[in-house]
C-alpha cells in the first residue's frame, strides 16, 4: 500500500469505485486495483451510497462542496482570531 500522505480521491478513482461495484467486486478489490486502503474506499462508498447505490458523479460533486465549506469555514475562523 501507500506509504506516503493522504490525498483526496480523484474523479478518475470514484469513477473506478462506481465501476467495481457495478461489477460485484469487493472493496478489498477495488482498492488493491487503486493501490489505496481498503478503509478509505469503505468510507467513500458509505459517505456517498444513496437510493441508486454510488454514483461517481455526485460523489465527486459532493466532495468538492465539502472541500469549499471547509475552506469557506477556515477563513472565517483566520478571520475572527
Amino acid at each position: 500500500m501507500q506509504n506516503k500522505r493522504y490525498t483526496r480521491l480523484a474523479d478518475q478513482e470514484r469513477e473506478s469505485i462506481s465501476r467495481g461495484l457495478a461489477q460485484h467486486k469487493s472493496i478489498r478489490q477495488i482498492a488493491k486495483e487503486l493501490n489505496r486502503f481498503p478503509s478509505i474506499i469503505s468510507r467513500e462508498i458509505r459517505r456517498n451510497i444513496g437510493k441508486s447505490g454510488y454514483r461517481a458523479f455526485s460523489a465527486s460533486r459532493r466532495a468538492k462542496v465539502m472541500v469549499e465549506t471547509n475552506v469557506q469555514i477556515a477563513r472565517i475562523k483566520i478571520h475572527f482570531q
